[in-house]
């Protein structure tokens, strides 16, 4: 609950800086604050309702699900040995997977499928005007055991291998390919299914609206039923305000959408198990009769994979708003120069304006003329989060276009109470009815890996054993990693455009492809036991006396070396000015006590230049008549930068008009040398003593991530404030323990075996 005075005209009135002659504002609030905490005034209290498994309301409740997803597998293989060096086996999975049922009676399914489409319909994306879905989307309660998705019987997955060992004789092959066993060449390809897990379905279904809704009091409620008398004492026994609101537990349906409080989930009609697709070819040749070279290539592709897929986009083309917004651009920056001030109206022919019709709707209404000037004396035409938004440093059209339609829709759209017709409604967003929260569960996810492979291998031989490897990879996605929506608030309220992991622009899904964030492109890793050849049993020293055996021999050296890439981080919707995006991959290191802007940045991931001029970038000004550039005075940015995708005045009207959609960086290197150190006093066949050093992180280097070492995937969205530091937790440590933290650490043991 909360205590307070704020809405308590009494305590208001009696707690004044005239009753408390002397006191600040502060001190009076806190004096009121202090005295109805002290007497239990209550000001308001939180309580939730929630849909239990049962299917009815229950006050404080808790919101159960139960999902029961059931796979099955048979498998048949066999191999046929059709010559004595060559091998050959295939099998063949059936694994059906029934879909998910839902055995609680708490989730919302859509009446109609084809409503998570909205009033514009199946098929009607960007297209203003065409509305052929509902305009009012309903859900219904599921029946306990009902599936949220259809089975999917459909599921065989081959496998067929490859074993053969050439025997190419004395000649020229022979010596490249081996003879008699001496080489080997594998080949294989399978497929495999993959069960997603039970969240798909608690993260579709399971959020549409009627899970939950507050039962709150307060005194300042507008429904009669919550409204808190004020001056209510939390004390007082059997107040009936400290009740709280009666409510139907039994939910009512077909249930309507709220508009923005609520999201529209659903499954594709075809809705299947996704799978992957994988295969290699190695190449082995034996060095030694100890040691083999192993030469492989692996790929794999994952093919329908599930994808919370957005429907909805910010519209600014087929409307045309894209090219209205460049003239409200260009009226801005024409009425800064003739002194008319820093606003985007239309003054008339021969001002070098243009009428906005458009932009005058939302404003206006639709009972005004666009061609006359004496119809945009609006404010709005002033407001400085367009005015932003026009910055020629920084243009926002989507931004804009979601900011209007959000706020100013009852004076545009068609049935608003201002005018009888106007825009459509779908006019901005293809999901009008929850401005663009509608998504959709389907199989566009899709991975690709491709890798080349080199691996040296020794068996423990004279006192030498080793395995070290080369990978050279690439990987890639649609999916690198959630987006976050983009909200079009003017005065505070939330709204937007929410765009998921796989699809940010839907006109060309491609450009959603990008390196996947588990892409590590070189990768060296080398393990070695190394018995040192002195002492008794060994080739030096084998004859010695105890004392030189107990100092020279029995010892070991145990290391162990990794080397690869840095790790990727996506940075979207971004420019490269003054260097190419290999340039700024190539700038990438560890720099130590840089200055930027006269602050010593102890530790940072991008030279000076660059984070001073990005972080100006992407620091941007209202454009005013004191200063048009876009810029605060004097912090331009200059040289090499990382800028916004609409940088140089570029008209982003979709993503991937303007620099790169998804651009993955890649951060510092990481190399690290374990290594352990072990001495054996041999007392007779059965008994020794053990001494054993083992260092983690012999050099002492710090291994930095960008981003930190907790999470697999990294995400790079602000380019101001700290921008370019490394932070706290990036400095390597292992997030599988406690065994490694970071940095040189030195163990010592004994150990007495007998």
């Amino acid at each position: 609950g909360n205590l307070g005075s704020i809405l308590d005209p009494q305590l208001n009135t009696v707690f004044s800086a005239a009753n408390i002659p002397g006191a600040s504002a502060a001190e009076v609030a806190n004096a009121a604050a202090l005295y109805a905490t002290l007497t239990g005034r209550v000001s308001g209290y939180t309580s939730t309702v929630y849909l239990e498994a049962d299917g009815t309301y229950r006050l404080n409740g808790t919101r159960h699900f139960e999902i029961e997803e059931n796979t099955n597998g048979l498998f048949a293989q066999d191999s046929w040995r059709i010559k004595p060096n060559l091998t050959l086996s295939f099998g063949i999975r059936w694994q059906p997977q029934l879909g998910a049922k839902m055995n609680t009676a708490n989730y919302a399914i859509l009446t109609d499928p084809d409503m998570v489409y909205d009033i514009s319909g199946p098929g009607n994306l960007f297209t203003p005007g065409t509305m052929t879905g509902t305009n009012q989307i309903t859900f219904r309660g599921n029946e306990i055991g009902e599936r949220a998705f259809d089975n999917d019987f459909n599921n065989f997955a081959p496998s067929v291998g490859v074993v053969w060992s050439p025997d190419f004789g004395s000649g020229f092959m022979g010596k490249i390919f081996g003879t008699n066993g001496t080489s080997v060449i594998r080949g294989g390809f399978s497929r495999a299914f993959i069960r997603e897990g039970t969240l798909t379905v608690e993260n579709s279904v399971g959020l549409n609206p009627g899970g939950s809704f507050s039962n709150a009091r307060s005194a300042s409620a507008t429904n009669p039923a919550q409204i808190l008398t004020v001056g209510t004492l939390f004390r007082t026994p059997g107040n009936p305000n400290l009740v709280a609101p009666t409510f139907n537990p039994n939910p009512v349906y077909p249930r309507l959408v709220n508009g923005l409080t609520d999201l529209v989930m659903s499954f594709a009609d075809d809705f299947k198990t996704g799978y992957v697709d994988s295969w290699s070819v190695g190449y082995q040749r034996e060095i030694n009769r100890d040691t083999v070279v192993e030469f492989r290539y692996v790929g794999n592709r994952g093919k329908d994979m599930h994808l919370q897929y957005a429907l909805n986009e910010i519209n600014t083309i087929e409307n045309g708003f894209a090219a209205e917004f460049a003239r409200a651009q260009q009226n801005l920056y024409a009425n800064i120069a003739a002194g008319r001030g820093a606003n985007f109206r239309y003054f008339g022919p021969g001002t070098g304006t243009n009428p906005l019709p458009i932009i005058l709707s939302y404003f206006s209404g639709n009972g005004v003329d666009p061609s006359l000037a004496a119809s945009y004396g609006s404010g709005f035409f002033a407001n400085t989060t367009f005015l932003g938004q026009l910055n020629t440093a920084a243009p926002n059209i989507q931004g804009m276009a979601n900011t209007l339609d959000f706020n100013f829709r009852a004076t545009s759209m068609v049935g608003g109470p201002f005018r009888p017709n106007g825009l459509p409604e779908n006019f901005v967003h293809n999901c009008p009815t929850t401005f663009g929260t509608c998504f959709q569960f389907n199989n566009h996810e899709k991975s690709w890996y491709d890798a080349a492979v080199v691996e040296v291998r020794r068996r423990l031989a004279n006192g030498l054993r080793f395995n070290a490897s080369y990978v050279w990879a690439k990987s890639f996605s649609n999916a690198y990693a959630a987006a976050g929506g983009t909200t079009g608030a003017v005065f505070g309220v939330g709204a937007g455009d929410q765009s998921n992991a796989g699809n940010v622009t839907l006109r060309n899904p491609d450009l959603d492809k990008s390196y996947s964030q588990i892409d590590v492109r070189h990768s060296f890793k080398a393990d070695a036991t190394w018995d040192l050849p002195f002492g008794k049993g060994r080739s030096f020293l084998n004859s010695s006396n105890w004392f030189s055996n107990a100092v020279f021999g029995g010892w070991s050296l145990v290391p162990t070396v990794r080397w690869q890439s840095g790790s990727p981080i996506l940075m979207e919707n971004i420019n490269v000015v003054g260097m190419t995006g290999e340039e700024l991959q190539d700038a990438v290191g560890v720099y130590y006590n840089q200055v930027v802007n006269g602050v010593t940045i102890p530790v940072s991931y991008l030279p000076a230049d660059i984070i001073q001029n990005t972080v100006r970038a992407f620091t941007v000004a209202t454009p005013s008549v004191a200063n048009p550039t876009g810029y605060p005075v004097g912090q331009a940015p200059t040289g090499r930068f990382i800028a916004p995708a609409g940088y140089g005045n570029c008209h982003q009207r979709t993503p991937g008009d303007c620099g790169y959609r998804k651009f993955v960086l890649y951060g510092p290197d990481f190399f690290k040398i374990d290594t352990a150190v072990i001495k054996r006093i041999q007392f007779d066949e059965r008994r020794n003593v053990e001494f054993r050093v083992t260092m983690f992180d012999v050099l002492n280097r710090t291994n930095w991530r960008i981003g930190g070492w907790t999470g697999n995937v990294s995400n790079l969205t602000a380019f101001t404030g700290t921008f370019g530091q490394m932070g706290t937790g990036w400095s390597f440590q292992d997030p599988n323990g406690s065994n490694d933290p970071g940095g040189r650490i030195v163990d010592l043991m004994m150990r007495i075996n007998f």
